[in-house]
Formats: C-alpha cells, sequence, structure tokens
C-alpha cells in the first residue's frame, strides 16, 4: 500500500484539516497526516491477511500447494504465457475475444 502525506505542505500554504471521526483509524492513510505506529501495524497486518487469502483462493481454485503459490504470489508482473506455465491460467486468450461483440 501506498499513502501521500502532504502535511508540511498545507502548513505552508495555509491549509489545515479538522478531523472528526468515530474511531482511531477512521481517517488511516490520510495524506495530511502520518501513519503512527499503530496505523502502520494495523495496515500491515490487513496486507499480510489479504495476501494470505488471495494464496489460499489460489492454492485451492488451481489444486496447487500452499507453497507453490506463495513462491509465485510475491508482487511480480507476469505474461499470460508465463501464467500458463505455471499453471494458473487454462488457456491465453486476446482483447478480440474480450472486446468483440456478437453483430447483426
Amino acid at each position: 500500500m501506498e499513502f501521500v502525506q502532504v502535511e508540511e505542505l498545507l502548513k505552508k500554504i495555509g491549509v489545515s484539516v479538522e478531523v472528526l471521526k468515530t474511531g482511531e483509524f477512521k481517517d488511516i492513510g490520510s495524506f495530511h497526516r502520518p501513519l503512527s505506529e499503530r496505523d502502520r501495524e494495523m495496515i500491515r497486518t490487513l496486507v499480510f491477511d489479504v495476501q494470505r487469502q488471495f494464496v489460499d483462493a489460489v492454492a485451492q481454485g488451481r489444486n496447487l500447494s500452499v507453497e507453490k503459490v506463495r513462491e509465485i504470489a510475491d508482487g511480480r508482473v507476469l505474461s499470460g504465457a508465463q501464467c500458463k506455465d505455471l499453471g494458473l491460467v487454462d488457456q491465453l486468450g486476446n482483447f478480440e475475444g474480450w472486446w468483440s461483440l456478437p453483430r447483426c
């Protein structure tokens, strides 16, 4: 995850932000304040949990071991051919197939 933080810039141009919130984390990731350590830990926990769910779903859906999927699911970008070689897709498609509509 990535957050833009412009608190110092806002101060320089005379802009202040007032936040009214119902919970500690309601403004997490806001551009006007830095993340606290508690914010960072909460986001870190969330990111790792989402990745775990993704790995489990791919492993189950593709009949692969969780360990095999963890080796692949490291944030890199893969081509369709690479995904096919790794068993993540059954066949390759193209834009024509996705974008064409039946014609009368």
